[in-house]
């Protein structure tokens, strides 16, 4: 079908409309009826007989330069340890009471689904708590091993030990994005209730080491959403700063759905609903169903003043995105 689309510039502009529509919230097959004027079964007719036909087929004229390439071998410890490090990144630490709320028409089916599904990812994060602090007690002294570590150790909810083991990483000249950042997460876990002056002087250590960060590694959305973290149920926010912040993150990192929820979150704070339903938008309409994306479906109805949608789609998919920055977010 994407060939029959792409065969001629009349019918890539029909595909163009299809997926605007598909963006937008349109039913697909509604959106595809608008966007060709076809019914599905004429549609289906002249997919067909363009495929008994002869199929043209379009090679685009480039000049491709051949690139520098260089290969850099991973040391031991890299080896040993690259995939437990984002086995670490892809585990949340702790989920906020809107992320553990079961659907509201849960059914004692999805109920018992959802069950066995926590116990099987505490389960996971067990093990991985365990198998990434062996590994990374191989290689002691070792960059990579201290980070594993302390990403572990934040895993099993010990932000302090985590923060004590990245120290020997973390001197005032160190340009380590990636421990100045876990460093911020560990001091973000250690947040206590409310606003006091301990609360405050976490996040001001924190924002430093995330800016610190960000000078080191400019491209990396996660540093951005953890500023986000810092500056969520402040004063103010979500100032123009905030939405800056949180633009940057979708900008560099458009697949993220958490980043497209908080800044869903914080143009509705503002009051911009058109912005908010277009950054949605790829996140309620999702084939890859999780709380995410119920959750925009949610937010994008009341925008609209919409019934809440039900869900009767299949069980969560398991590989949906989590949080990024591994913090624990108000959203």
């Amino acid at each position: 079908m994407t060939h029959f689309f792409m065969s001629t510039p009349e019918r890539t502009r029909m595909l163009g409309r299809y997926l605007n529509l598909v963006v937008a919230g349109q039913d697909s097959i509604a959106a595809m009826r608008e966007a060709t004027g076809l019914t599905p079964d004429a549609l289906q007719s002249q997919i067909r007989n363009y495929l008994t036909g002869s199929i043209n087929v379009l090679t685009p004229a480039l000049d491709i330069s051949e690139p520098a390439v260089t290969i850099t071998r991973l040391s031991p410890s890299e080896s040993a340890l690259a995939w437990m490090n984002l086995r670490l990144d892809r585990t949340q630490v702790v989920e906020t009471a809107e992320e553990r709320a079961p659907p509201p028409d849960e059914t004692p089916a999805q109920r018992a689904l959802r069950e066995e599904g926590e116990r099987e990812e505490a389960e996971y994060r067990q093990a991985l708590i365990t198998e990434a602090t062996a590994t990374a007690a191989r290689f002691p002294g070792d960059r990579m091993a201290t980070i594993v570590t302390a990403k572990a150790q934040r895993l099993a909810l010990n932000p302090a030990a985590a923060l004590e083991t990245l120290q020997p990483l973390l001197p005032d000249s160190s340009t380590d994005a990636e421990a100045l950042r876990v460093a911020a997460l560990a001091l973000m876990d250690q947040l206590p209730g409310g606003d006091g002056d301990a609360a405050l002087r976490l996040r001001r250590r924190a924002s430093g080491y995330f800016a610190r960060a960000m000078d080191s590694t400019p491209l990396d959305f996660r540093v951005y959403l953890g500023l986000n973290d810092v500056r969520q149920g402040q004063a103010r926010y979500p100032n123009d700063n905030d939405l800056s912040t949180l633009q940057t993150a979708v900008a560099l990192a458009p697949q993220s759905f958490d980043a497209r929820m908080r800044l869903g979150h914080a143009y509705m704070n503002r009051d911009l609903q058109a912005a908010a339903i277009d950054v949605l938008s790829p996140v309620a309409n999702s084939p890859h169903r999780n709380s995410m994306t119920r959750r925009a479906q949610a937010m994008i109805a009341s925008m609209r003043s919409e019934p809440a949608p039900t869900d009767q789609g299949p069980p969560d998919d398991e590989a949906a995105e989590r949080p990024a920055s591994g913090a624990s977010s108000e959203e």
